[in-house]
């Protein structure tokens, strides 16, 4: 991976690891300064208490502040890419046929069950690309015998990695893979979209910077290696 990516993903999980903290700082010592202040006791020591808790919320605010502006300088990272080919990548991910210019592999990476989804196309369409991943998800659904819907508890542990690959890049294709990616791994089975385009020869893979949480900022991460492991290996 680029070493700028590495680092921002350091970054993204010491900031989801800090505000966790601040957030069970504020709760307890708001907690702690009800009781005191209920039970009659030092009305110096509540107010510490009640300091304490509005400081860890000021810093969890400012943090989110923080990483909602450094989203406007997320990108979309361009990979440049050595005798790339729909067989190549079919290989690179061990995935199977499944339907008219479909593929499906499933993985478990660390613990987390990802299910990548490969589809070929020749021109980038919004449209076209979400009907034909709607076919291609019911034929694995059928094929495979997976559920349509996953409970909250499964979601924490699995990951979609949507592949498409294309024939010619577009400016829509750039800034389909570059959008929104945090609200994409903000839903119940996280979500991440990366693209292969054939004629340029590169990958594009999504920047994320955003308030998540340390469990989808790890399989943000995942699927990076995912994805960088295969083609390097390729």
């Amino acid at each position: 991976m680029p070493p700028s990516l590495i680092q921002k993903i350091r970054i993204m999980k010491a900031f989801a690891v800090i505000e966790l903290i601040c957030l069970i700082i504020s709760f307890i010592t708001l907690a702690l300064g009800a009781e005191v202040l209920l039970v009659g006791g030092s009305a110096q020591v509540g107010i510490v208490l009640f300091g304490l808790s509005v400081c860890s919320g000021i810093v969890i605010v400012c943090l989110s502040k923080y990483l909602k502006g450094m989203e406007t300088h997320a990108k979309t990272y361009v990979v440049p890419l050595n005798n790339i080919s729909l067989q190549a990548i079919v290989r690179a991910f061990s995935a199977s046929e499944i339907g008219d210019e479909g593929y499906i592999s499933f993985q478990s990476i660390k613990k987390i069950h990802c299910r990548l989804l490969i589809q070929h196309i020749s021109q980038f369409n919004s449209s076209v690309l979400a009907q034909q991943r709607k076919q291609l998800n019911r034929v694995v659904n059928t094929k495979y015998h997976v559920k349509s819907t996953v409970s909250m508890f499964e979601a924490l542990s699995s990951l979609r990695i949507n592949i498409i690959v294309c024939e010619t890049s577009s400016p829509a294709l750039h800034q389909y893979i570059g959008q929104n990616p945090a609200k994409l791994l903000n839903r119940n089975e996280a979500v991440v979209q990366v693209a292969f385009v054939l004629d340029e020869q590169v990958m594009l893979f999504p920047d994320c910077i955003s308030d998540l949480s340390y469990n989808q900022v790890k399989r943000y991460q995942i699927a990076a290696h995912c994805v960088w492991n295969a083609i390097a290996a390729r």
